[in-house]
C-alpha cells in the first residue's frame, strides 16, 4: 500500500504527511466542524477517520466498513457524508452516514 494523506501550509509552503500506507485512498472529506477528515480506501475496503483537533488529535480510527469498496466521499451542508460502495459487478450502493456514524444504505444506482 502506497497511498498517503497530506496537508499543505500555504504560508510556509510545507507539505506534511499525515498518513502513510493507505490502500488506494480515493475519497477524502473534512467534517463540518473541521475536527476530523474521513479517508476512503478502495483496496482496504474501509473508511478511516483521522482526527485533526481535540483530545484524539493526530489519531486514526476505523469509521466504517462499507458493504463493498468505497469510491469517493462527499460532505453535504448538514454534515452528512455521502459515498458509493462498489460490490463486484452489481449496481453501486449509495451510502449516507452522519458524523455520529449512523449509516443509511440508500441502495440503487447513481
Amino acid at each position: 500500500m502506497t497511498g498517503r494523506l497530506m496537508t499543505y501550509d500555504p504560508i510556509t509552503k510545507q507539505v506534511t504527511v499525515l498518513l502513510r500506507d493507505l490502500g488506494l485512498a480515493n475519497g477524502v472529506a473534512v467534517s463540518k466542524d473541521g475536527s476530523f477528515v474521513l479517508v476512503g480506501e478502495f483496496i482496504a475496503a474501509r473508511i478511516q477517520r483521522y482526527w485533526l483537533t481535540g483530545p484524539k488529535a493526530m489519531t486514526l480510527e476505523l469509521f466504517l466498513n462499507p458493504p463493498g469498496k468505497p469510491d469517493n466521499i462527499r460532505r453535504n451542508a448538514r454534515g452528512e457524508f455521502w459515498m458509493v460502495a462498489k460490490a463486484g459487478a452489481v449496481v453501486p450502493l449509495v451510502i449516507r452516514v452522519s458524523e455520529e456514524l449512523r449509516p443509511d444504505f440508500a441502495g440503487g444506482g447513481l
